[in-house]
């Protein structure tokens, strides 16, 4: 229903666009920044921002960095392009905070989308429940097994999703892990996102102890296909449990292979357009009606808006990922 509503206001509000630019007035210049756009959903979350944005009579300045240094001189070089808001998926969640600040000396308001940035008067927030998908992954995982020994390979520590995460799976293994039904013999947070620290890990692990695990939880889709590659040298793809994140395709092949049991689905259409719309308000200082909840910061209590992800597994494969337009069937099944 929320979708819908969207779409209503988006057709309301690009007929207002169409008449303001009608009498010349200039496009509202958005500033996007990524921490980077190596994992598959990235080109898609941009792909549909930006269109929601250039539709609505606005412009997006887009960049993408490799290291939360780039990102500031990014974000500084965003600022003398007369952006009046700046989206920022942080880098590393402590040090945007200073992106923060020095965009407000120059009145530009700022958005973090999936990431938090802390510690500093952030403007607004939109993402998905990070915690909720450290519960769906263990809640998935205890249904199958809820004994033996588990590894956990979350997102690096500059992440506050990755606490997140870790937070909500915890919150279910606790009370397997004190009575000794679970062995956690392995838990540890990559310095990045990628496919090859979680390789490692995983294979350094195998290489020097005999512990085998019987799951894995793995905090993204991108590092479980490391974990993958990092079993299949020690013919176990399929014999462990992994869970990932982001339904990516890889993910969704290792899925109906056998190879990874799930994964949680964080619909990017809507997480995008979301944010298109609540920046695009924001430009013309109309309220984020959305924004209901607040999260905290360590500094304030920002504005939020926070979407509910879900599970996907090879039951429901094709009812949400292909239904909802987000991966083709032929792509997944190769039919």
């Amino acid at each position: 229903m929320k979708i819908i509503k969207y779409l209503g206001a988006t057709i309301v509000l690009f007929s207002i666009f169409s008449i303001n630019l009608c009498f010349g007035q200039d496009k509202i210049k958005i500033g996007l920044l990524f921490a980077n756009t190596l994992a598959e959903r990235w080109h898609k979350d941009r792909q549909y921002f930006e269109k929601v944005v250039n539709d609505m009579g606005g412009i997006v300045y887009f960049d993408s960095a490799s290291n939360e240094k780039v990102q500031i001189i990014q974000a500084l070089q965003m600022f003398n392009r007369g952006i009046k808001v700046l989206v920022v998926v942080p880098s590393n969640g402590d040090s945007a905070a200073f992106i923060v600040e020095e965009a407000h000396k120059h009145n530009i308001i700022v958005v973090a989308y999936d990431r938090l940035i802390k510690n500093c008067n952030l403007d607004y927030y939109i993402s998905y429940d990070s915690k909720k998908v450290g519960e769906l992954q263990a809640n998935y995982i205890i249904k199958q097994k809820h004994d033996g020994n588990f590894m956990i390979i979350n997102g690096p520590l500059s992440d506050n999703n990755s606490l997140l995460i870790k937070q909500g799976q915890m919150g279910i293994l606790n009370s397997y892990v004190s009575r000794g039904a679970i062995n956690i013999v392995f838990d540890k947070a990559v310095k990045s996102w990628s496919r090859e620290d979680a390789f490692n890990i995983v294979n350094d692990f195998l290489d020097k102890t005999n512990k085998k695990p019987t799951v894995i939880l793995v905090a993204n889709d991108d590092m479980a296909i490391g974990v993958i590659n990092a079993l299949k040298k020690y013919g176990l793809e399929g014999k462990v449990l992994v869970t990932g994140q982001d339904a990516d395709l890889e993910s969704c092949r290792q899925i109906v292979a056998g190879n990874q049991i799930m994964t949680v689905y964080k619909p990017i259409k809507p997480l995008a357009f979301t944010a298109a719309m609540a920046v695009m308000n924001i430009a013309q200082e109309i309220p984020v009606s959305d924004a209901v909840e607040s999260v905290n910061n360590g500094k304030v209590m920002v504005p939020s808006v926070i979407l509910t992800p879900f599970i996907v597994d090879k039951n429901n494969l094709r009812t949400n990922i292909i239904a909802d337009g987000h991966l083709k069937e032929a792509d997944i099944f190769g039919k």
